[in-house]
């Protein structure tokens, strides 16, 4: 079982970094967006700050767990992208990279690598939930369910 992960991790990291690789040979004129001291592309949050950075209205929430992971519970408004999906590279890829984004998983150790995807692709507002869903549960904060939001 471990092994399985193990294998499935290797080929995710490296899914990614080709579709990296691809995207940003794909546009060779395109430089990507620059972070300023004050604020860099991607941000660590805890579950107050990053409460805080979803009350900006066009901020989008993307919840990058598993469909299964989504259901038994979220933060309100997130759209779900699977982290573990072959296409997510693409559909992380695909969306603006002028736009705010807040992204969070489980623990944060997916967080953490779609971080470093967006960043590489010149994503310039994105930040993280510290920890994942985990520490957003452990302060009591509210999640939603398919059927109970």
């Amino acid at each position: 079982m471990q092994t399985n992960l193990l294998v499935l991790g290797t080929a995710i990291v490296c899914g990614i970094a080709l579709i990296a690789g691809a995207v940003l040979y794909a546009q060779p004129d395109a430089e990507p967006a620059q972070a300023t001291e004050q604020q860099p592309a991607t941000r660590a949050m805890n579950p107050s700050q990053f409460a805080g950075a979803l009350a900006a209205p066009e901020r989008m929430l993307i919840d990058i767990r598993t469909p299964e992971e989504f259901a038994e519970g979220h933060l309100k408004g997130a759209t779900n992208i699977d982290f573990y999906q072959e296409d997510f590279p693409a559909r992380i890829a695909a969306l603006d990279r002028d736009a705010p984004y807040a992204i969070y998983c489980r623990s944060g150790n997916r967080t953490g690598q779609t971080a470093a995807l967006m960043r590489s692709l010149g994503f310039t507002d994105v930040v993280e939930l510290e920890h994942g869903i985990l520490a957003w549960e452990a302060e009591g904060r509210a999640t939603c369910t398919d059927s109970v939001c």
